[in-house]
């Protein structure tokens, strides 16, 4: 029952976001009939919608003296 509610949910988001581009693009088709400078300006990207910033060091430098443990593998099964 639960993964036929969240099948019919995926479905229904997949539909909404389809017709969601569908509109976009018929909004972008009629404006480019109306005006190439507008449509231009419209598909262009946005960069400061998302602000990004990279700030600090690329990678996590090791930790001094620290013992990593070696990966011991202890059997919980139980055997019959």
């Amino acid at each position: 029952m639960w993964c036929q509610y969240k099948r019919e949910q995926h479905l229904a988001d997949l539909q909404m976001l389809d017709r969601i581009l569908y509109s976009q693009q018929r909004a972008l088709d009629e404006l480019l009939k109306e005006s190439e400078e507008l449509y231009a300006e419209a598909v262009q990207s946005d960069f400061h919608l998302l602000p990004f910033n990279r700030d600090g060091p690329r990678e996590t430098p090791p930790i001094e003296k620290y013992d990593a443990p070696d990966g011991d593998y202890l059997d919980v099964s139980k055997k019959w």
